[in-house]
């Protein structure tokens, strides 16, 4: 039970209805909570919430003062005394208060109603309020009523006493349920909720096969609760023991109740009758109450002191404010002598103003009178320059005139001098052939000399093998040379093939060298433009989208603009974090609008924001947003299932643009291609609504595309994932890629490096060999030149003829003859150009222009001067009107500014008198003073930043109400801990009398069971042996029972155990009726305990039983018995009535236990 639902009960125990010093307990407090603590299962463990009545508060009260002292070895005599005594006191007060004779009001059974249980078809019994006779023959239906009772107010069926643990046995034979309907009456103060039950409580217990259910009725039966908790709450109300023997004792239990019961058992009976097991259990409660209350109460007090630190630094900062009050004070003195220091200063600056307009005047007369002496100037320079270019015009037009004339002679010379070149260049070809011939006839002389001093036979064979062996040595010579040609050519071949392989190479290097700067560049770039634009999201997306979604939030849109697209997607799981981006990788830098209007303007702010790679801009009606798809099921999740967007509208355009629904995400290849390219495929899938599969993306990016040819494109982009990540994220992610981008720049310089040194020395090697070849190639040249000369002196068999050379001579000296003349007739067509050139020049002299130039020059020079001397006078005439407009405006501006000047001051003033800033005569300068306020506004500054105060008046009044509720609290505090205190002796003043209250009761039972043997002629005791743990609040002990029959000796007291049936249950009856004097229950219950008595010992039973049924008419009692009761009928009186059942249907003979589990 937990502690704070177990406090109401223990002080509700120890305390009665008041609590210390007088203050009032609710006893209703937490009855309907507290309750559902415990096991339903488990009756026994439950405490019983005890009804006190006038006898009861009686014994309390003789407990509380102490008057009575009793313990184990007071004398039995003197105990005796004290409780007649204390009786004769008890039935004074039930006397005075009026109770012995009333009969109980609530608790008690009114009727009983079974329907089909056990022997029973169907019967009705109503029972009277003090003692009720059940007689009839064995197999009547006795015990079966009892157990109805005991059934019907929500005990187990192991406490019926029938051995039976399933409820269904206890059905009629045949039958398919039974039902137990039991009043109760429930009127007067101790009534049970009488505001929902009223007068009448009906418990109705239905049993079936499979269990019972339970139902409670208010007196007009109407339903009010269906829980066995219910019933069980009503039963602690009124202290039903159900579980217990003592208050109903079954046939069996009657037989061997003192024989079975261990003197700890009879203890524990003790312990429950009197309630001493509820008292130790709420003492328990309350000790572990206390100790929480110290607990809190010491954590709370540790909370004070530190709200008492707090208070105190809260009261140096509240002094501080109030230093700071005054600083304000002085800040606003220093305000007003600034307010009119100003005023001062700008009527002053005002008059300053005036005077410096007054020169602008001056200003402006004598730019008037300069721009009006250079416009005449201008005006005669004007005149002068149309003149001059009068003049020039008509010198210019000789000039042309004579320059035509120069052009017709020219062209007139031009045409001659090429009539006289062509007779030169004919005369020169002439004298060429002319000497080519006179050549070939020295050539053919010098052959005849040398033919004529030849005439040796033998010298000429001699040289012919001369020349043979010269022929072979050389053909050897060049086979040589050209073996080492082909080597050397092969070699070249091969430098050549590994020069190409060389520059490949270098061309990879090189491309790998700029992919590793441009990588490591963009890199770079990208880290700075993301550090460069702070901790903006949307800087993930590029450096200009914050810089666009500025201008976008600052222009306005007939509806919301939706981008990128990417900052509203998320990642449910990273792992496809590059295949989500590689398929949208066209849409997460888009922009979405409602209309086209919208995307024109989008468009241009765009425009104005990135300088290359504009983003899209898509026009999607937001009408669509709010459209639901069926989920895909498929083996692979689509790219919607791994997202998450947080706008309608763009998961909407994703899934109709982007086709999100239907593009999957595989794990493998082989999964990709089972889905998407496999014909069986789309039977994998459901819920496509007869769209067709867009394609699938694998872990790293690659896609394989549907449709026809199924294609296969490979991611290669290696950017970071940017759904779903933060600026420092990619920071990070970029920093860590740097250094090995940086690691592969210097390889791809390392590599490139050795490909240009490799080439640089093939090259070395190939211009060494193309040496070589040219060396060889000359050789083999020079020997082939040498070779050919030798063969053609060896093919001239036979030598050549004088005759013929001579013959030959003949011939050329008859072609020279004809070339001399036609070389005479050139040379002198030659001369005669030459003299019609001479000619041509006398008679067509060249005009002389000079003359005309000279003659033209000063106009020419006077006029070019011009220009420059308006571009001057331009000049000054330009700075003039600046001048002029620049005083006008000065003029002007002097002007407003001096009105700007007078509305300040009128400002100035009028704020100063709107803040009631009163006129005062200032001594500094406004700069002084507003140093000054400077000053003492820091320090008013410091001492709030040193107080942390937002709003000073706000703290004052928190600081008020906090020390208020401080010095509350404090006080609250001191008072619970002295209530704490009182509670603590409180307590241990009732551990001290509980002792006492056991052996007062324990005094009180023995001595009612030494009466109850005294009316059959018994004599015997009660000894009592118990051990009190004060601190666990616990009772341990035995209770001996000792019973001496009548006609015996004193000494010869034995066991329960050796005595005879009879004496047993009359023992048995005694020990009940003596427990039942001190415990209160509504009703007992006896069943067949006088079967083993005689008719003498049965006799006293029953009148003992009617004695104490009259006096205790508040009581109910339940005898059950098959023997005859008629003999006692007259002794009955008022409220008791015997009941006889009829003989039993025979045609079931046994109870139903075949059909236990």
């Amino acid at each position: 039970m937990p502690a704070a639902k177990r406090s109401k009960r223990g002080e509700a125990g120890l305390m009665g209805k008041h609590g210390h010093d007088g203050e009032e307990w609710d006893d209703d407090e937490g009855d309907g909570e507290e309750e559902e603590e415990y096991d339903q299962s488990m009756p026994d463990s439950r405490p019983r919430k005890a009804t006190r009545t006038p006898t009861q508060a009686i014994s309390a009260e003789v407990v509380a003062t102490g008057s009575t002292g009793m313990d184990d070895g007071h004398d039995e005599d003197e105990a005796e005394g004290q409780f007649e005594s204390n009786m004769s006191q008890i039935q004074s007060q039930d006397a005075d208060v009026g109770l012995v004779d009333m009969p109980a009001e609530s608790g008690i059974v009114k009727a009983l109603h079974l329907v089909n249980f056990m022997c029973h078809r169907m019967l009705e019994i109503k029972f009277a309020d003090n003692i009720n006779f059940i007689n009839g023959v064995n197999g009547s239906g006795k015990s079966a009523i009892l157990s109805a009772l005991v059934l019907g107010l929500g005990a187990q069926p192991t406490n019926t006493g029938r051995g039976s643990t399933n409820v269904s046995s206890f059905i009629r034979n045949g039958a398919r349920d039974a039902t137990i309907r039991v009043s109760m009456k429930n009127s007067g103060s101790e009534a049970f909720k009488p505001e929902i039950y009223g007068d009448v409580i009906h418990v109705e217990r239905v049993i079936t096969k499979k269990g019972s259910t339970y139902t409670m009725y208010d007196a007009n039966n109407n339903k009010k609760a269906t829980s066995r908790r219910s019933v069980l709450d009503m039963c602690d109300h009124f202290n039903i023991q159900i579980d217990n023997p003592v208050s109903i004792l079954t046939q069996e239990v009657a037989k061997t109740f003192l024989t079975d019961s261990s003197p700890t058992n009879l203890f524990k009976f003790f312990k429950k009758g009197t309630h001493v097991e509820t008292l130790e259990h709420l003492f328990v409660d309350v000790d572990d109450i206390l100790t929480q209350s110290e607990y809190l109460l010491e954590r709370k007090t540790k909370e004070m002191k530190k709200l008492e630190v707090n208070i105190e630094a809260d009261r140096q900062r509240y002094e501080l404010t109030q230093k700071i009050d005054e600083m304000e004070q002085e800040e606003h003195k220093l305000v007003q002598s600034l307010v009119w220091a100003e005023v001062k200063e700008k009527r002053s600056e005002i008059e300053d103003a005036r005077n410096d307009a007054l020169k602008f005047d001056d200003d402006i007369r004598k730019c008037t009178a300069n721009l009006e002496k250079i416009e005449a100037k201008k005006a005669a320079k004007t005149a002068r320059m149309q003149e001059l270019e009068a003049a020039v015009s008509e010198m210019k037009g000789r000039l042309d005139a004579a320059e035509q004339q120069a052009t017709d002679i020219r062209h007139r010379k031009r045409g001659l001098a090429r009539e006289q070149e062509d007779a030169k260049r004919n005369l020169m070809k002439c004298e060429r052939e002319l000497r080519f011939k006179r050549e070939e006839a020295e050539r053919v002389l010098q052959t005849i000399g040398e033919l004529e001093h030849s005439n040796n036979a033998d010298a000429h064979d001699c040289e012919a093998r001369q020349r043979a062996e010269k022929i072979a040595e050389k053909e050897e010579q060049l086979q040589q040379l050209h073996h080492a040609r082909q080597e050397c050519e092969q070699a070249a071949q091969e430098l050549d093939g590994a020069q190409g392989r060389l520059h490949e190479v270098k061309d990879r290097s090189m491309q790998e060298l700029e992919r590793a700067k441009y990588r490591l560049d963009s890199l770079e770039r990208e880290r700075r433009n993301l550090i460069h634009s702070g901790q903006s999201q949307l800087s993930v997306w590029g450096q200009e989208f914050p810089v666009a979604a500025a201008k976008i939030d600052r222009e306005r849109f007939s509806k919301p603009v939706y981008g990128p697209i990417g900052q509203y997607i998320r990642l449910q799981d990273k792992t496809w974090g590059v295949a989500v981006e590689t398929s949208l990788r066209n849409f997460l830098p888009a922009y979405l609008v409602d209309n086209a209007a919208d995307a024109a303007k989008l468009k241009r702010i765009l425009a104005s924001v990135f300088r290359r790679h504009q983003p899209s801009v898509y026009v999607y009606s937001y009408a669509n947003a709010g459209r639901k798809l069926p989920p895909v099921q498929a083996p692979a999740p689509t790219i919607d299932q791994v997202t998450s967007i947080s706008e309608p509208v763009v998961e909407a355009f994703l899934v109709d643009h982007g086709r999100t629904n239907i593009t999957f995400l595989c794990k493998d290849y082989d999964q990709g291609r089972e889905l998407v390219w496999d014909a069986r495929g789309a039977s994998q899938i459901s819920g496509l609504n007869g769209q067709r599969i867009a394609g699938a993306f694998l872990p790293n990016g690659d896609e394989m595309r549907a449709g026809a040819g199924n294609r296969y494109y490979s991611n290669s982009s290696t950017r970071p994932v940017r759904l779903g990540a933060d600026v420092a994220q990619i920071t990070r992610e970029i920093e860590a890629k740097i250094p090995a981008a940086q690691e592969k720049l210097e390889q791809a310089k390392t590599d490139l490096a050795n490909a240009r040194r490799q080439i640089a020395d093939n090259e070395a090697q190939s211009k060494e060999r193309e040496r070589q070849l040219r060396t060889i190639v000359r050789q083999q040249r020079k020997l082939e030149r040498s070779l050919n000369a030798l063969r053609q002196e060896d093919e001239l068999e036979e030598p050549v003829g004088v005759a013929d050379l001579q013959s030959s001579l003949h011939d050329l000296e008859q072609e020279l003859q004809p070339i001399q003349n036609k070389r005479e007739e050139l040379s002198r067509l030659v001369a005669e150009y030459d003299s019609k050139m001479r000619d041509f020049d006398a008679q067509n002299p060249m005009p002389d222009k000079t003359a005309l130039l000279q003659e033209m020059e000063p106009y020419v020079r006077e006029l070019d001067a011009l220009p420059a001397w308006f571009a001057k006078y331009e000049l000054k005439e330009n700075k003039s009107k600046e001048r002029l407009e620049q005083a006008e405006l000065e003029k002007q501006a002097a002007e407003v500014h001096i009105q700007n000047k007078q509305r300040d001051l009128q400002e100035v003033e009028q704020s100063a008198i709107e803040r009631g800033l009163d006129e005062i005569s200032t001594t500094k300068s406004s700069k002084r003073y507003r140093h000054e306020l400077q000053q003492i506004q820091a320090r008013i500054a410091r001492s709030k930043q040193a107080s942390n105060i937002d709003n000073i008046d706000e703290f004052r009044r928190k600081f008020h109400e906090a020390q208020q509720q401080f010095d509350e609290a404090k006080n609250v505090l001191e008072c619970v801990k002295g209530y704490l205190h009182d509670l603590v002796e409180a307590r241990n003043r009732r551990k001290d009398k509980l002792e006492f209250y056991v052996d007062y009761h324990f005094c009180r039972m023995r001595t009612y069971f030494q009466r109850c043997l005294q009316h059959n002629g018994f004599s015997g005791k009660l000894d009592f042996e118990k051990q009190f743990n004060k601190e666990e609040v616990r009772f341990d002990g035995k209770l001996h029972l000792t019973v001496l029959p009548a006609k015996q000796e004193a000494n010869s007291a034995r066991s329960t155990k050796s005595l005879s049936g009879g004496e047993k249950s009359f023992s048995t009856l005694a020990f009940l009726m003596s427990l039942w004097d001190v415990m209160q229950c509504p009703f007992t219950a006896l069943d067949e305990f006088d079967v083993f008595m005689d008719m003498m010992t049965r006799s006293v039973s029953v009148d003992l039983l009617l004695a104490l049924t009259r006096m205790r008419r508040n009581k109910q009692l339940f005898i059950l018995s098959p023997l005859k009761m008629g003999q006692f009928q007259d002794k009955m009186g008022d409220g008791a009535q015997l009941h006889r059942l009829n003989p039993p249907d025979r045609h079931q003979g046994t109870l139903n236990f075949s059909s236990q589990p």
